[in-house]
């Protein structure tokens, strides 16, 4: 539970960044299926999660969003960068 939870902050602050710098339209791509799955189900699916919840009413209220599920070794460079942008 804490990777997920820790997968939809480190989205949702990037989020945070594009809006502050203007973007409308992002696609939002993970190698977290979880976080996809989540997500991506409709509202009337509750999970009990309060994050998760905020996050949908988050995304239904800002821009345009697509969420799409990359495996990880499709995605090696985005993961490699995000690894190095911790250590700034």
């Amino acid at each position: 539970m804490f990777a997920f939870g820790a997968e939809l902050w480190g989205i949702l602050d990037g989020i945070l960044i594009l809006l502050h710098k203007g973007y409308k339209k992002v696609r939002i791509q993970t190698d977290n299926f979880e976080v996809v799955r989540a997500l991506s189900m409709e509202e009337s699916v509750d999970s009990g999660i309060t994050l998760l919840r905020r996050f949908k009413q988050f995304l239904r209220s800002k821009g345009q969003w697509e969420i799409k599920y990359v495996p990880r070794k499709c995605n090696l460079i985005a993961d490699q960068l995000a690894k190095i942008s911790l250590f700034w």
